[in-house]
């Protein structure tokens, strides 16, 4: 069995860590522009917890009519499997902050420990994660699912 958690705290500060040849990361820092679209694809689940994404931002995410404030997680078996939001900041250079999520049963949004980890392959504007959930393996398929960076010429706010 692998020990993800502990690559990351032998890794000190660090969001990153190297295994297997492929970078992984606890979440995913993306830089988007003030006012951004982004379209997410839930392409495939293969655990026996329930998964989804967190996306959190410093200001408001709008998704479905709401104008949610900083955070907002998107649960595969409930969300569309393909959907937009956007985000409006009022920093020059925000980040979206990207990390999946499980609820092992307990109703909680769990994140960033035991197996925790995200492959992201990145192709231009979009960005493909293989996600591994708080199961102790080295499969990185718990959670598939791409983010892409829409242009924003038709976003209202």
């Amino acid at each position: 069995m692998i020990d993800i958690e502990g690559l990351f705290i032998n890794a000190g500060k660090d969001d990153v860590v190297v295994y297997k040849n492929n970078i992984l990361h606890q979440k995913d820092v993306v830089r988007i522009a003030k006012k951004q679209r982004i379209k997410v694809v839930f392409k495939s689940t293969s655990s026996e917890w329930r998964q989804g994404i967190a996306v959190k931002v410093d200001g408001e995410i709008l998704v479905a009519g709401q104008r949610l404030k900083k955070m907002c997680y998107f649960w595969q078996d409930t969300a569309p499997q393909m959907f937009e939001f956007a985000v409006v900041s009022k920093k020059d250079k925000p980040d979206l902050h990207v990390k999946n999520i499980w609820d092992s049963g307990n109703g909680n949004a769990d994140s960033c420990h035991n197996g925790a980890a995200m492959i992201v392959e990145i192709s231009g504007s979009i960005r493909l994660y293989r996600c591994n959930d708080g199961h102790p393996d080295d499969d990185f398929d718990d959670l598939v699912f791409s983010l892409e960076l829409l242009p924003d010429d038709d976003l209202c706010v």
